[in-house]
């Protein structure tokens, strides 16, 4: 199976993704973006992979990451409204190519063809909390902590929430 076939039917299987925001702006973020992306360097390598490619701005961020099935999901992120400004996959090219020249050359035409061919979803609102408790609650992980999605931050930010909780309240005892 080549790599745009392998794209294409991971699609339609659901991959999904989630948004994030940063600063005061939303993103959008493009959903289902998989795909064989292993660069060169990483032939052959066992494990897990992440990549993560920033821009010139704090709002167009491109990254992938490896699936269990040796496949790739990711997620191409914009400011509210450049997707709209971009209408062909020679648009999203141009862009990729300026705004991530590290990112290997042969992934920007699969990369745009499917930014191009994906509807754009909002990345929701900032929601901030003028105390992270309060009576009867402690607000632990990503309920308490702005942090992306995509590398399993809230995860880890709870683990760490949980045990920061944990040693207060065995000093209190």
């Amino acid at each position: 199976m080549n790599w745009a076939s392998q794209w294409t039917s991971a699609t339609q299987a659901g991959s999904t993704s989630k948004g994030w925001l940063v600063g005061s702006a939303t993103l959008q973020v493009y959903g289902g973006l998989r795909a064989e992306l292993e660069p060169p360097e990483f032939a052959g390598r066992k494990g897990t992979s992440l990549h993560l490619y920033t821009s010139d701005d704090s709002f167009t961020t491109f990254t992938a990451h490896s699936n269990p099935d040796g496949t790739y999901s990711g997620t191409f992120s914009l400011k509210t409204g450049e997707h709209e400004q971009l209408s062909s996959q020679a648009a999203y090219e141009s862009l990729l190519r300026a705004k991530f020249p590290s990112m290997p050359q042969d992934w920007v035409p699969e990369v745009a063809a499917q930014a191009v061919s994906s509807k754009a979803s909002s990345a929701g609102k900032r929601v901030k909390c003028s105390q992270l408790h309060g009576p009867g609650i402690i607000l632990l992980g990503d309920a308490g902590h702005a942090v992306s999605p995509v590398f399993g931050q809230g995860a880890n930010s709870a683990l760490e929430s949980g045990l920061v909780l944990d040693d207060v309240l065995q000093a209190c005892k």
